[in-house]
């Protein structure tokens, strides 16, 4: 064997690996994409688009949701409109039809959250929603209480950030835009 099919042998073995590597995080992003839109029914992604991954070798096992059924306390109407309302706020879209069945505690409650929360609540499922508003059990965790006064506690908090930032901000470029003084 020469010189230059030793030189091409070790250069196809080198870039092999990379290769392989680059494959299986590929499959492993799709797979990825695939559960989070999955989790969110589409809400704010798209359908994935890239190759089926339970056709690769290294596919992993496919997550089963937990059954309707295997919730003991089956969802009411209040819930279903919490929930609905939230997807629609974490959107960005409010429709009236949707926000009409709301009582206005629950709306004020739905309107002072974060894009963050509201997905909780939307992925959740309706028995963890109805205990948080129910303030019994674990309830959500990350997500405000539904009562006027940590509604309240969590504006005043909100606003009081907003202050800081700005006056930190404003601060900031008061110093970097200081005129030299002239020697």
């Amino acid at each position: 064997m020469n010189l230059l099919a030793h030189i091409r042998a070790a250069l196809a073995a080198l870039f092999a690996a990379p290769r392989w590597i680059l494959e299986r995080c590929a499959d492993s992003g799709v797979w990825v994409w695939r559960q989070v839109a999955g989790t969110i029914d589409g809400l704010f992604m798209p359908a994935p688009v890239g190759p089926d991954m339970s056709k690769t070798p290294y596919a992993l096992p496919e997550l089963k949701r937990a059954a309707p059924e295997a919730d003991a306390v089956q969802a009411d109407e209040t819930v279903e409109l919490v929930q609905k309302a939230a997807k629609e706020f974490a959107a960005g879209v409010e429709n009236a039809a949707t926000l009409s069945g709301l009582p206005d505690k629950l709306l004020s409650w739905l309107s002072v959250m974060d894009r963050q929360m509201l997905c909780q609540i939307v992925c959740a499922s309706p028995k963890s929603v109805r205990e948080h508003l129910d303030g019994k059990g674990r309830g959500l965790q990350r997500v405000i209480a539904c009562d006027r006064k940590a509604i309240e506690m969590y504006v005043e908090a909100r606003q009081r950030k907003l202050r800081q930032d700005d006056e930190s901000l404003e601060s900031m470029l008061d110093e970097d835009f200081q005129p030299a003084s002239a020697a």
